[in-house]
């Protein structure tokens, strides 16, 4: 439509001069003070031209209006594809795996008999086939790296009594400050020279000292090297086969996080606000990364990158060489969950209500499931992640994708479908199935996967689901703690878990029969770690255990 300004005809003959609005370029007669085609604007201002000259400015207006009207019709023919185009794109982009899809080859398995990495490979499987030999629940050797540090410390409190007739103490809470231990008759300096010890210590009335820093890192078993971390501060390389010290690395805090060794490297995270990778055959420390908050959660390493959570709710990718950031994702909350990397998509979930899939390669946000909020790690088999949250077990699609706004939408939409104004809602994206109500309590302890079973523990029992039906097929009880959290590993048919009771438990896989026990001296939070046919467990009590 053009929109030109029209010539006077009839009335030019009549009027002599004009003015010429500034805004809709309509001319109006001499002396009118606002213009009568727009808005009123003022046109006392406007200089007065003849009829003659009008005509002119006129045609002016017109060619200048037209060619403005082909630049609209040329832009909105060149801008509303491209504008398609990129709506098109973004929407392929954020639902589908057509463009950019996930790598299916970031992926990394162990070599045969190695156990690498949190609960064994980056599916978490859990799963190991240690060859001929079956343990038997017979202990090849101990490493107790504070034994003489304990030693030291009851010694000193022995003779403290001693020298001042002291039939009983103050009863001391967890401490390593030995200038308060034990409480009013202080070992610190006169009986201790160590004012700070590595390890955390508490005692009873009657002098019995007791080490309070235990062991959650599970251990990682690498051409015949065992490492873990501990809560004396301290990352330990172990030989397998005899349980001596190789080397050990300071860091400046507990070491709960279970390390991941690759290519040479061992990865892992404090609690001192820092992710480390160390030279796995020397210990000398080869980068760090600062997060500023404790890093509890386990790495996993896959295609030169090395992903991990953080309690600053971040996840983060890392180079595995340099420690470089890659790229980084705000999760809702902390994560204590360790990762699990399948066919280029990296699953976590976060203590308080989501399970997260994000595109391993680049951080692409792909799916955010509601749950109860969990630091049970996620297990992957087929696509389908499972983890335990909220006392149920969960089936997730590890390929669906939220639809744009699903979460914002969605409480609007249910509170339409309530009034009836609205269809029922879909359900929550990438929900399968779940189990519930099989524990009344958050479980850390991460299912495991095979063939058509689930194997999980929640609250004080372990079970055996039936992947298919999701009916139970056995759960077995155990006898003490109000908690399971460890993962239970599976070899040979036969399931490894340790239990708040201090023991370590060998189960029949088919029929949930325990076999046998190995008594530590403190609960086992770690979950047990298969090679060669050697059962490797930390406990409470500080000690790392190799059982045949």
């Amino acid at each position: 439509m053009d929109s030109s300004p029209e010539k006077p005809e009839l009335e030019s003959r009549e009027v002599e001069q004009w003015l010429v609005c500034p805004v809709c370029k309509h001319p109006n007669p001499g002396g009118t003070l606002h213009c009568q085609h727009c808005w009123g604007a003022s046109l006392h201002s406007i200089e007065p031209i003849t009829t003659e000259e009008l005509a002119g400015v006129m045609e002016r207006e017109q060619a200048r209006a037209q060619r403005r009207n082909l630049m609209k019709t040329v832009s909105v023919s060149i801008l509303a594809p491209l504008l398609l185009s990129i709506t098109v794109f973004l929407s392929i982009y954020s639902v589908t795996d057509l463009i950019l899809a996930p790598l299916p080859t970031l992926n990394s398995n162990p070599l045969p008999g190695e156990w690498t990495m949190f609960r064994h490979d980056l599916n978490h499987s859990g799963t190991i086939n240690p060859g001929i030999t079956q343990p038997q629940g017979e202990l090849k050797w101990s490493f107790f790296p504070l034994e003489e540090e304990l030693t030291a410390i009851q010694a000193a409190m022995d003779t403290m009594m001693a020298d001042m007739s002291l039939l009983s103490v103050h009863a001391t809470d967890r401490t390593n400050r030995m200038s308060d231990f034990p409480a009013i008759n202080p070992l610190y300096p006169d009986y201790l020279d160590v004012p700070t010890t590595r390890g955390w210590y508490s005692c009873d009335s009657e002098g019995l000292v007791r080490l309070d820093s235990g062991i959650h890192s599970s251990p990682t078993v690498v051409d015949g090297v065992v490492y873990f971390g501990s809560q004396d501060w301290t990352l330990y390389a172990v030989d397998a086969d005899t349980g001596t010290k190789l080397w050990e690395f300071r860091a400046n805090s507990f070491v709960d996080s279970s390390p991941a060794v690759v290519d040479g490297i061992i990865y892992f995270g404090s609690n001192d606000g820092n992710f480390y990778a160390l030279n796995a055959e020397t210990g000398v420390k080869l980068w760090s990364f600062r997060t500023g908050k404790a890093n509890q959660s386990s790495p996993a390493v896959a295609g030169g990158m090395v992903f991990f959570g953080c309690d600053n709710s971040k996840f983060y990718a890392l180079d595995a060489k340099t420690g470089e950031e890659l790229w980084e994702y705000k999760a809702d909350s902390p994560i204590l969950s360790s990762p699990a990397v399948v066919s280029g998509i990296v699953y976590f979930t976060t203590v308080n209500e989501y399970v997260y899939a994000l595109q391993a390669s680049n951080g692409r946000f792909r799916l955010q499931a509601m749950i109860s909020g969990t630091s049970s790690s996620p297990a992957v088999k087929d696509s389908v992640v499972y983890f335990n949250s909220g006392g149920s077990l969960f089936a997730i699609d590890g390929k669906a994708r939220n639809w744009p706004g699903e979460y914002d939408l969605r409480g609007f939409w249910i509170q339409f479908y309530a009034f009836r104004l609205a269809p029922i809602p879909p359900p929550m994206s990438g929900y399968i199935w779940n189990v519930p109500r099989l524990g009344m309590q958050n479980s850390s302890s991460s299912p495991l996967v095979s063939d058509d079973t689930i194997y999980t523990a929640l609250d004080r029992y372990l079970y055996a689901i039936d992947i298919e039906t999701h009916e139970k097929l056995w759960e077995m009880p155990f006898a003490a703690g109000d908690d399971l959290r460890s993962s239970p590993a599976l070899g040979n048919d036969i399931l490894y878990i340790g239990s708040e009771d201090g023991l370590l438990y060998a189960v029949n896989a088919t029929n949930g029969e325990k076999l046998w026990h190995f008594t530590t001296g403190g609960p086992i939070n770690s979950s047990p770690t298969l090679a060669d046919g050697i059962i490797y467990v930390t406990s409470h009590d500080g000690k790392l255990y190799a059982i045949e």
